[in-house]
Formats: structure tokens, sequence, C-alpha cells
């Protein structure tokens, strides 16, 4: 299967989950990702601004981690006063510049205009929502789409271990009802535009999860992306 190239605005970066779903499914090579410099400087600028009772170095350090893990796919801009990006804003403008410079099949973003104004350019290139972006994976690869949610899901029930936790036999805990529909609530509140898809996708995922409690490993690269 042809991976498509995505460029990902920030808007897409900031809620954990999404930002944690979309690195997965990169990790599981159901895409290629494309950033940019001035896409990181958004997203921090973005996370100090909408979460000012966190500490803004633990913040610093989140966007820190994510350029880590997407190293190998940041590109600078240098296309942006292309004519042919005439239709799009200039605030966004560097968003589609930066799909031009890499032949990106796809922008994914949660901002309606950029939407719109990408959609309306003479250029092989769709700019779609999270929620759409994630559906299409699905028609894509839905087995292997619904194996990285259930690995979200798990490694979003699992409990930090304590010293004094590991030093205990360790015991399979029984996934309750109430939990299932706690770690749902969490997945829902931090998507900022829930849909359908995406709900559905983890709510299944939610019933696989406790018909078939598995334990998959994290993949390397985001092993060390935590939000703190």
């Amino acid at each position: 299967m042809n991976q498509p190239v995505a460029v990902l605005d920030a808007d897409v970066l900031v809620p954990v989950f999404v930002c944690d779903l979309l690195l997965s499914m990169f990790d599981a090579e159901l895409f290629q990702p494309a950033v940019s410099p001035t896409i990181f400087v958004e997203v921090e600028r973005s996370l100090i601004a909408d979460f000012p009772r966190l500490d803004p170095d633990g913040l610093r350090r989140r966007v820190d981690s994510m350029a880590r893990a997407l190293a190998l796919h940041v590109h600078d801009v240098t296309q942006e006063n292309d004519a042919a990006l005439a239709g799009i804003n200039r605030k966004d403008r560097h968003v589609a510049a930066l799909a031009l410079t890499q032949h990106a099949d796809l922008v994914v973003t949660n901002d309606r205009r950029l939407r719109r104004e990408i959609n309306a350019l003479s250029l092989p290139l769709r700019a779609l929502s999270a929620d759409e972006f994630v559906l299409r994976l699905v028609l894509d690869d839905r087995t292997q789409v619904d194996d990285v949610i259930d690995e979200l899901v798990t490694k979003r029930q699992r409990r930090p271990v304590t010293p004094r936790g590991a030093a205990r036999p360790t015991r399979r805990r029984r996934t309750t009802c109430h939990r299932r529909v706690a770690v749902h609530q969490l997945t829902l509140s931090s998507l900022r535009h829930p849909s359908a898809p995406l709900a559905g996708l983890c709510n299944k995922s939610l019933h696989n999860h406790r018909q078939n409690r598995g334990s998959p490993s994290q993949s390397a690269s985001l092993r060390h992306f935590r939000p703190h």
C-alpha cells in the first residue's frame, strides 16, 4: 500500500489524544507526515495560551519530544510566495507551501477556512479534518488502525508503577464498566471537535479491549513521547 504524505497542521498536534493517535499511525507506517519548524512554534504557542495553569517548561518539553519523534520529517518552507497559493490566507500560507514543497497528498487540519481554501486550489492536494483523515486510513487498512487504537487504549488504562507497587506480585486488573466509560470520556474531551468516526472507533476498541486484554508494547518513537 502506498503511504500518503500528509502535512500535519498545528491544530491537530495540540490535543493530546489526536496527536498521540496520529503519531501512532505514523509509527504503524500508515502515512508519512510532513511538518515544519513554524508549525512547532505554533503548537508551542497554542499550548501555552490554551493551558495557562500548566508549567510552560513542561509544555515546551512536550513539543521537543514531538519534534524528536518527527525529526526526519521536519522540512523548511521554500515556496510560500508561489503564485499558486494566492488563494490561501497569509497566516496559514506556510502550511500549504509545505505541502507544495514536499509534494504532499493531503493537509490534515481542523481549520475549516484553511480546508476550504486549499480544496479550492487548482492543485492535486486535498485538505481533510483529523476525523476525515483517520476515516480514510480506516478504509485503507481497518485492521491496522484497530490495532493502533487498541494500543492507545491499553496505554491510557495502564496505571503508573510506583516503587511500592513494583514490589508486589503483578495482578491483572479487571476492566470495569466505570473505567471503560472514563477512558471513553477522556478520549472525547481530548478532541476539540469530536465526531462519529473517531468516537465510534474508540468505543469499539474499548469493547474489544474488554474481550481480549492484551499488552502490546509501545513503539520506539512514542516511548519517549509523554505529555507533561
